[in-house]
């Protein structure tokens, strides 16, 4: 899972936050949705929180909660990618039972 932290971590350091272990942090994102090989819901702007904690990082983007969507994405159910000197945090799920595989990506606005 660290390498699930480190991901978010990197992120938030990206968009000039901290990472503050029991804190829940705010930016203002693009966000999209994609299920499988899908057109990709896409969020324009949205408030997306990140609450820091190291044994159960989270993410959580409003829009999304309003559909049949995961109102949280957390470790370890879901895993967290950020390249180094990316603009892209990506959240990938795989396929589980009925539920097909997805990904999620939040970036700058």
């Amino acid at each position: 899972m660290s390498k699930d932290v480190d991901a978010m971590k990197n992120f938030l350091a990206s968009l000039g936050l901290p990472w503050t272990p029991g804190k829940t942090q705010r930016a203002e994102l693009k966000a999209s949705y994609r299920i499988g090989n899908t057109r990709p819901l896409t969020v324009e702007r949205t408030t997306v929180e990140f609450n820091c904690d190291e044994n159960r990082p989270r993410i959580w983007v409003p829009e999304f909660a309003r559909t049949s969507f995961h109102v949280w994405f957390e470790a370890p159910q879901q895993s967290f990618d950020f390249a180094p000197n990316g603009t892209m945090l990506k959240i990938r799920n795989t396929a589980h039972g009925n539920a097909g595989a997805y990904t999620v990506g939040l970036k700058p606005l």
